[in-house]
């Protein structure tokens, strides 16, 4: 957020919305105090639970961006995010609900990284067994 020249501070919680570019609809969670470009915009939930948002927002990520100004890239700018209608369940509903995506997303997570590390594994053999066929090292 850039006021007269003045940089200001996101804190923790912080959501950092894209809002212009080939990345335009990509929503980060500040996970520490900090700055950002003027691609990024700063949004600061007051009296709610930011993760739920982190969530609610990352959900529409394609819709807003779909719908977002478009000339060379697509610019979701503060006036158009403003209108955007956003849900307000209680901040017990939003914590529930964010806790619940935190954990199932970790999990999920943790399975595409053991899924990786297998693919690497495969990768790596297909590459082993096609050099020892090509070199003469295996008979075929």
């Amino acid at each position: 957020v850039i006021y007269a020249n003045k940089i200001s501070l996101f804190p923790i919680g912080t959501l950092l919305y894209v809002g212009i570019g080939a990345s335009a609809g990509k929503v980060g969670y500040a996970n520490e105090n900090g700055y950002s470009n003027q691609q990024i915009t700063g949004l600061i939930p007051l009296n709610c639970y930011s993760r739920f948002y982190f969530y609610y927002l990352s959900a529409l990520k394609d819709k807003i961006r779909d719908n977002a100004f478009f000339t060379t890239l697509p610019i979701i700018n503060n006036a158009y995010l403003g209108q955007e209608l956003i849900p307000f369940p209680t901040i017990s509903e939003q914590h529930s609900i964010a806790d619940y995506l935190d954990q199932k997303c970790s999990e999920i997570d943790e399975l595409i990284s053991i899924k990786q590390q297998k693919i690497e594994k495969l990768k790596d053999y297909k590459r082993s067994l096609i050099f020892e066929c090509v070199t003469g090292k295996r008979k075929v």
